[in-house]
């Protein structure tokens, strides 16, 4: 695994870590490792559904002079290979991941995951308890709450021709912007232009590839016994836990996700960011990693 200190996340090589039958692509942007005593900390960044590991970019930059920053394109999104059979529910993508770090000459690390990845963010965190030291979420899944649309698209999804009339949609800027899209994204409609549309909106227009990759994933992460099952993980979580949520999040509401908050036990904060929605950490990246190396450095 190697690093351009210096470099912008963007900016760095993709790397890739065979598993099986899978390559999974990933960037590592931070400082470099000196001993034992002196290892910087490690964040592992879990993206959600439809995006990819450039969705944390900002965020990473204002990180990465103190804490080496890993951010993996989960299977079928991004530029990590899928092939038939691959379990992508959160718990199969959890242990793909564990996979992963156990190949990292790491004794310990940290998870921040966001919408789907959060859910494979806690399982991950239930599986290698031993070495997961600080936990960190932003508007994710809440057990037995169901996201808007979501169900409804997935029986759709086995309807003959939806899968076109969907991708024919999306070339609508109107349509991704709605409720029924991505509409409970940003608070910001701005944040839909540019880079946005550029990483996660063109790649499902321009590739049969990359949109057929992704409606695997989307039928299978999204697993409801799974999600609801969280609320037998959460009280086995024992690492510091610290909860970012964009205030204004239809698809993910506040008032339930301080519910669940209860069923962690050692929850440092809930910081409500204002003027945010689903995708918090690219609406206000400043606050965000402000907040996280706050946590991370324990002065929480």
């Amino acid at each position: 695994m190697t690093t351009k200190i210096g470099m912008q996340f963007r900016e760095q090589t993709v790397q890739y870590e065979s598993i099986g039958k899978i390559k999974l692509a990933y960037r590592v942007v931070g400082p470099t490792f000196k001993d034992e005593a002196n290892t910087p900390p490690t964040i592992l960044f879990i993206h959600g559904w439809p995006l990819n590991s450039l969705t944390y970019e900002h965020v990473i930059n204002y990180l990465s002079k103190e804490f080496t920053c890993i951010a993996i394109d989960l299977p079928g999104l991004g530029q990590t290979n899928w092939h038939e059979g691959l379990d992508l529910s959160p718990k199969g993508q959890a242990r793909l991941l564990q996979q992963f770090m156990n190949k990292r000459n790491f004794s310990g690390y940290s998870i921040y995951g966001n919408d789907s990845g959060g859910m494979i963010a806690r399982y991950l965190a239930d599986m290698d308890h031993d070495r997961v030291t600080h936990l960190m979420l932003s508007n994710t899944e809440i057990p037995n709450e169901r996201p808007p649309w979501i169900p409804l698209y997935k029986k759709c999804m086995r309807i003959p021709g939806f899968l076109s009339a969907m991708r024919r949609l999306l070339k609508i800027k109107l349509f991704v912007r709605s409720p029924m899209a991505l509409g409970g994204a940003f608070s910001d409609k701005r944040y839909f232009q540019g880079e946005f549309d550029q990483d996660f909106i063109q790649p499902l227009l321009t590739s049969n590839a990359v949109f057929s990759n992704a409606m695997s994933s989307f039928m299978t992460i999204f697993n409801w016994r799974q999600l609801d099952n969280l609320a037998m993980i959460h009280p086995k979580l024992s690492m510091p836990a610290l909860f970012i949520w964009g205030k204004d999040d239809p698809t993910f509401p506040e008032k339930p996700a301080q519910k669940m908050v209860a069923q962690l036990p050692f929850v440092k904060n809930f910081h409500s960011v204002s003027g945010a929605k689903l995708f918090v950490h690219q609406e206000k990246p400043e606050e965000v990693s402000a907040y996280i190396r706050r946590f991370m450095l324990l002065v929480d």
